[in-house]
């Protein structure tokens, strides 16, 4: 598990948002929720869409509230894929380094929860069971 301040961020272009999800999972001890023992026990990594992001979270037995079960055996290379098409249809705004000399890309942005306790403001449900989320993010490339 993370710890309870954790702070964890990772941004990167579309093709590094697999590789960020693995570290992710294993990071917080929550890869192993895809073997089939865990998941026989009952075990399962869930999802939710709020607004603008793309949360990952998990459950045991029933699913809380606001979050869904994946209709297929969670894996990183489906779900990253998910993921990324879901960012890519999302605005990405405006950079602080719009103006700089440089190039940009989109990508995204993935972040351990810790600050989405209070659900009521970025509108998650049941945020307690939130590993991390996603969200659209302009990588900045100095010349």
């Amino acid at each position: 598990m993370f710890s309870s301040n954790q702070v964890f961020k990772i941004s990167g272009t579309f093709s590094q948002l697999k590789m960020s999800l693995d570290f992710a999972l294993t990071f917080s001890d929550n890869a192993k929720i895809m073997t089939k023992s865990e998941r026989e026990r009952g075990c399962k990594l869930t999802y939710q869409i709020a607004g603008d992001k793309y949360l990952i979270g998990w459950a045991f037995g029933e699913v809380p509230e606001g979050w869904k079960e994946y209709d297929f055996d969670f894996d990183t290379d489906i779900v990253s894929k998910i993921i990324a098409q879901f960012l890519k249809k999302q605005e990405v705004g405006e950079s602080e380094y719009d103006d700089f000399d440089g190039g940009t890309d989109d990508g995204f942005i993935m972040e351990c929860r810790t600050d989405i306790m209070d659900d009521s403001e970025c509108k998650v449900k049941n945020p307690f069971y939130c590993i991390v989320s996603f969200s659209t993010f302009k990588n900045y490339y100095a010349k």
